[in-house]
């Protein structure tokens, strides 16, 4: 489970009501992700993940003096949404293991995400006859990702690096298209001569292009953020896992207007299991 809260502001603008005004738009979500990892060689699996976000608007218009509008002259709305994202499925091989090199694993995934997400139409788009923002929890186009995760093992510490990104390359129905991203991290990790514990310290970037509505960019949608990562791993069994990690941006770079992104919370478990019995197993 993910959860975060936000807020970004931009100024009023041609179609979006309200000239001279600057927008503020908090927002905050929780994201729930059950994945799935099938192992069907030894180096190659297939991973799912199926994610349900709840995603709460809370919008103003601000005038002259800081005097209140009425937000009804705007695009923006007061909203909650829960609903399905889009599925993701992927491939992965295991580029490097143990054998290869002592101590380091490095993983390439490819993929796509799938159309399952919730989707609305844009505030310009003929099929909204509101004329409103309306939230979307989906690109409603399939979407190439792609992967690379690596961790390399020294004793009592540990190095890791991560690399992600999904591409949309097409439009949906209403003829939007999603934002591109990218995110990648690197750290290191120790137990400090726990057993069961694993610490993690980690730099990380995150970086969107712009949301587009046909021809318009969708304001505050595109950014690049700096984040300070650190995380717990707790192993009390064998191939039960549990963890629990906070990342804070430190800066962030908004192509339009000012974006304020405090933390991210992240907690989790992960259960391994044998669909063939051990002692069935031959290498």
């Amino acid at each position: 489970m993910l959860g975060s809260w936000a807020r970004s502001t931009h100024e009023g603008r041609s179609g979006d009501g309200l000239p001279n005004s600057e927008h503020r738009i908090g927002v905050g979500w929780a994201q729930w992700n059950f994945s799935a990892q099938l192992g069907i060689a030894e180096r190659f699996a297939f991973d799912v993940m199926v994610p349900l976000r709840l995603t709460t608007l809370n919008v103003a218009s601000i005038g002259p003096g800081d005097r209140a509008l009425d937000v009804a002259d705007t695009i923006h709305r007061d909203q909650t949404v829960f609903s399905a994202g889009d599925m993701r499925l992927s491939t992965r091989w295991g580029l490097v293991r143990n054998e290869d090199v002592r101590g380091w694993t490095l993983d390439l995934n490819l993929g796509a995400n799938l159309p399952t997400g919730r989707v609305r139409p844009d505030p310009f788009h003929p099929d909204n006859e509101q004329g409103v923002e309306q939230l979307s929890h989906g690109s409603g186009t399939v979407d190439p990702s792609y992967g690379l995760e690596s961790y390399y093992n020294a004793g009592k510490w540990g190095l890791t690096t991560f690399a992600s990104a999904r591409v949309p390359v097409a439009t949906n129905r209403y003829g939007n298209q999603a934002a591109r991203t990218l995110q990648g991290g690197l750290g290191v990790a120790t137990g400090f001569g726990l057993v069961k514990w694993r610490f993690l310290f980690q730099q990380e970037v995150f970086a969107a292009g712009p949301v587009r509505w046909g021809d318009v960019e969708a304001p505050s949608t595109g950014r690049v953020s700096l984040l300070a990562s650190a995380g717990a791993f707790f192993q009390p069994r064998p191939r039960l896992g549990v963890h629990a990690k906070v990342s804070v941006p430190y800066y962030t770079f908004a192509r339009d207007g000012e974006f304020l992104w405090p933390f991210i919370a992240s907690v989790g478990i992960n259960y391994t299991f044998h669909l063939v019995p051990e002692e069935k197993h031959h290498h």
